[in-house]
């Protein structure tokens, strides 16, 4: 059984994501006896599965890379026409079946139990300081409160030119999980008269903590909910008894947020995406789309 993200490993989490995307649950077992869990988003009758979703694999599992093909005959026999996983980059990958894709910025705090919100530098510092003086806080979300989350993940993404990946039933089903399991943690950043400006979401495991979501309201920002949040999300780790607060990826030239990530005394380093095509379908979208970053890479 994986060590570190059980929680994203267990059926109350694939519960979410089947009432936000639809999607299925597959367990398999590596060669080294780790439990897999692979969610499989269909569209247009085109199943792919990612491993351990959101994370991907963790250092007590990045082993299963080098090993993995049985692994692979069994989401053949589900049907699945691609796999996509990822690892910390000093992994090397073994199986000849794997297609490189890219490769993104993962921001940790290594040593949480040692972090400290006074020892933040002074630019952070200051601004949290003045968040708190103009009468901003944070309070747990509601369980009703998964549309007001989607609002403010949707402002986001607009702003950011994103894509819009997790849908309101995803958010509804996050708070409804949140209200029964105090592995998940939801702050909702609220000004001094209590509008709401921001939100951050983090799960716990039992030694480390995740970074899934947040944001604000643009017409908030100069209270600095943002910083607020990640503080909240990091004492609340703390308090949890994890030893690491892991940010996960941050989207290709987005810079600013990794170093908004490293401002909180985290450190960056690269994780390695891979996919790998199962099935005739699976093999030609998989062409294409190398073909596609070939070609943007040369433009």
């Amino acid at each position: 059984m994986l060590k570190h993200c059980s929680l994203l490993n267990s059926h109350e989490w694939s519960e979410v994501l089947r009432k936000g995307f639809g999607a299925e649950r597959i367990e398999t077992v590596g060669d080294s006896g780790n439990l897999l869990v692979w969610t499989v988003f269909s569209k247009y009758g085109v199943k792919v599965a990612y491993v351990n979703f959101p994370v991907g694999l963790e250092d007590d599992a990045a082993s299963e890379i080098r090993s993995i093909e049985s692994t692979f005959r069994v989401l053949r026999a589900s049907g699945v026409h691609i796999a996509r996983l990822s690892t910390i980059a000093s992994v090397v990958a073994g199986s000849p079946g794997l297609v490189h894709e890219v490769d993104l910025v993962e921001t940790c705090i290594e040593d949480l139990k040692v972090w400290q919100e006074s020892q933040l530098a002074r630019s952070v510092a200051s601004k949290v300081r003045k968040a708190r003086k103009l009468g901003v806080t944070i309070r747990t979300a509601r369980p009703d409160e998964g549309s007001l989350l989607h609002r403010m993940y949707s402002e986001v993404i607009k702003r950011r030119n994103g894509r819009h990946r997790y849908t309101l039933g995803y958010f509804q089903a996050l708070c409804g999980m949140a209200a029964v399991n105090k592995s998940v943690s939801i702050g909702v950043v609220c000004d001094a008269e209590q509008t709401t400006c921001g939100f951050i979401v983090a799960c716990h495991s039992a030694d480390r903590s995740y970074y899934l979501h947040g944001g604000f309201l643009e017409e908030f920002s100069h209270l600095r909910p943002g910083y607020i949040g990640m503080v909240w999300a990091i004492e609340r780790s703390r308090e949890f008894g994890c030893s690491q607060f892991n940010m996960l990826t941050s989207p290709r030239n987005q810079s600013s947020l990794v170093e908004y990530k490293e401002s909180f005394g985290a450190a960056s380093r690269k994780r390695r995406y891979f996919v790998a095509p199962l099935s005739l379908v699976g093999r030609s979208i998989v062409a294409v789309m190398t073909t596609l970053r070939r070609l943007q890479r040369d433009i």
